[in-house]
């Protein structure tokens, strides 16, 4: 479940990156605000979810430990 995270921290990110690119080097118009808000809340969704991902896990193994 870590690799999960890492994977989905990673894609959070590539849209930041790929949105970047674009606006550099193929000159688009920046997004319209409500593009952004979608983004943004892609964005923190990815986030929140490896967040919780990881807590579960966490809280599985400390769990099977003490058993």
């Amino acid at each position: 479940m870590q690799g999960l995270a890492s994977v989905e921290a990673t894609q959070s990110m590539e849209v930041l990156f790929a949105l970047g690119r674009e606006l550099l080097y193929l000159s688009i118009h920046m997004p319209s605000p409500l593009s952004l808000c979608g983004i943004f809340i892609v964005i923190l969704g990815l986030i929140l979810h490896s967040f919780v991902s990881k807590r579960k896990v966490e809280s599985y193994f400390e769990h099977t430990v003490e058993q």
